[in-house]
């Protein structure tokens, strides 16, 4: 299974509150899935890993440098290795999605502690030049 697979229940889970963007730039990050909420404005980075929960771990915790929220989602079956190791999400504020067929939320992430509301600002900016024209159209 690729990564590319663990997308759209993820989208499915945040879509219609959000507007999502796929394989985003934000400085030298490329972030899987970078939403904006639709009522507050508040964005929300998702890494895609289908298995390596440390790794994505480590990539979600520096996003909460730009986004409101993070999670890690990981594929069902490496969902029970990352639960182990819950009390560091927590600590560390990530969430984390188990992605089958749906997402689910096995962690609430809490708001960052760390976001630059400078970078976040850019960020959003990118998402919204690049979808607003494809939701006029829709």
């Amino acid at each position: 299974m690729s990564e590319s697979r663990l997308y759209q229940p993820v989208k499915r889970y945040l879509d219609g509150r959000f507007i999502i963007g796929k394989e985003v730039k934000i400085g030298s990050k490329i972030v899987d899935v970078f939403a904006i909420s639709r009522d507050k404005g508040e964005c929300v980075a998702v890494e895609l890993k289908v298995s390596d929960w440390k790794k994505a771990l480590r990539q979600a915790a520096t996003y909460q440098v730009f986004a409101d929220f993070c999670y890690v989602a990981l594929h069902h079956s490496a969902t029970a290795r990352a639960m182990k190791h819950e009390a560091i999400f927590k600590e560390l504020g990530v969430g984390l999605l188990s992605v089958k067929v749906n997402a689910s939320v096995q962690i609430e992430p809490a708001p960052s502690r760390f976001v630059s509301r400078e970078i976040a600002d850019n960020a959003r900016q990118q998402i919204l030049d690049h979808e607003t024209p494809r939701l006029k159209t829709a």
